[in-house]
């Protein structure tokens, strides 16, 4: 990048060959005169002393300098995403904890009694009638819970196994009125069954604060934002799908891509566009006769 020093805002300053990121501003050092084919900084009102603003058209760039646009993408943890268990608004949906430690603790009374049996001489636990009804049904299931840094949520006899960081009754998943409504043909157990293991599995993600924002800005200009995303698979497409659209748009354009946030390191587990022409710092030189 060239930087030149400017040295008096009453007079137009004039840049040199090379390459400029649009929207930035830049340092020039003052023209005493008006030679052909340069090009000049207008200082601004806005602007503080010894800065001024790029305001030569892009157009009248191209034959002497290059113009980088920059693309900042924030990917950054969302703190704020609601848990995804009862979303929908179905009151019936819920996961309860066996577990006190647990926000959705749920006493063990409320699902099981407690029957002596003789022949053992101790008390065992066994699910009352409504709870009995629903895992015949496929309406609710038992839970595992297996925690090690972070957390896991399955089914019952599935998920991590360890006899020191898992736990098989860990809790019961209620699911909503309406899983399970498919086709005819469809297995009403299985169908809710591999609901259940699919609601698990974004809860764990909540659970673990596995939760996205991002916003993409084009030349310091708002391109798209959301947040709310809970799991990395699906918001890195929706990240991708947005820079592959700013990239169609110009295709011609050289871009100098950046990430920064939170969580801009999960972008080494994905793969995200690149532009098709790229500025690179040490290539200033390949850039301008390109």
């Amino acid at each position: 990048m060239k930087a030149l020093m400017l040295t008096d805002l009453r007079h137009a300053g004039h840049l040199e060959q090379g390459t400029y990121r649009k929207g930035e501003v830049y340092e020039c050092s003052p023209a005493t005169n008006n030679p052909e084919g340069g090009l000049f900084l207008e200082p601004t009102a806005q602007m503080r002393r010894h800065t001024c603003e790029l305001h030569v058209p892009e157009k009248e760039l191209a034959e002497t300098c290059k113009v980088i646009h920059t693309l900042e993408v924030t990917l950054a943890y969302d703190q704020d995403t609601e848990c995804p268990i009862g979303m929908s608004g179905d009151k019936k949906e819920r996961i309860v904890s066996f577990n006190r430690r647990h926000v959705n603790f749920g006493s063990y009374d409320e699902f099981f009694d407690a029957v002596y049996d003789e022949n053992e001489g101790r008390y065992k636990h066994i699910p009352k009638l409504g709870l009995r009804n629903m895992l015949k049904a496929g309406t609710a299931f038992m839970l595992a819970y297996y925690e090690h840094g972070l957390c896991r949520w399955s089914l019952s006899g599935e998920g991590p196994q360890c006899q020191w960081d898992s736990v098989q009754c860990a809790g019961v998943y209620i699911l909503p009125s309406d899983a399970g409504n498919f086709k005819a043909h469809d297995t009403k157990y299985a169908a809710r069954e591999a609901y259940a293991r699919s609601a698990l599995d974004e809860y764990t993600d909540w659970c673990n604060g596995t939760c996205f924002y991002y916003s993409v800005e084009l030349d310091g200009e708002d391109v798209e934002s959301c947040g709310g995303y809970i799991g990395d698979d699906y918001f890195f497409e929706e990240v991708a799908g947005t820079m592959k659209d700013v990239f169609e748009k110009h295709p011609d354009w050289i871009y100098e891509v950046t990430f920064k946030g939170d969580a801009k390191d999960y972008r080494n587990y994905h793969t995200l566009p690149s532009p098709e022409h790229e500025f690179d710092e040490d290539d200033t030189e390949a850039l301008l006769t390109a």
